[in-house]
C-alpha cells in the first residue's frame, strides 16, 4: 500500500503495481487500498528557509467543473 495524498481536490495513491487511483474523497481511497500518512506533509514555501506544515499554506483551489 501507498500514501494517500491531495492533489487538485482529488485523494491520490499508487498500488504495487504503479496504478495511480484517484478518489473524491479521502474515505474512498482508503476503502480503495490506499493509506493514511501518519507524519505531517511539508513544504518549502519560497523567502522561507524551513519547510511548513501544508495546512499552514493557503493554496488555490483548481475549478474542477463539479
Amino acid at each position: 500500500m501507498t500514501k494517500i495524498y491531495e492533489k487538485r481536490g482529488r485523494f491520490c495513491f499508487r498500488d504495487s503495481k504503479g496504478k495511480l487511483h484517484k478518489c473524491l474523497t479521502q474515505e474512498d481511497a482508503v476503502a480503495a487500498g490506499g493509506e493514511l500518512a501518519t507524519e505531517p506533509v511539508t513544504i518549502k514555501v519560497s523567502g522561507v528557509p524551513y519547510e511548513v506544515p501544508i495546512e499552514s499554506v493557503d493554496l488555490p483551489q483548481d475549478d474542477l467543473g463539479e
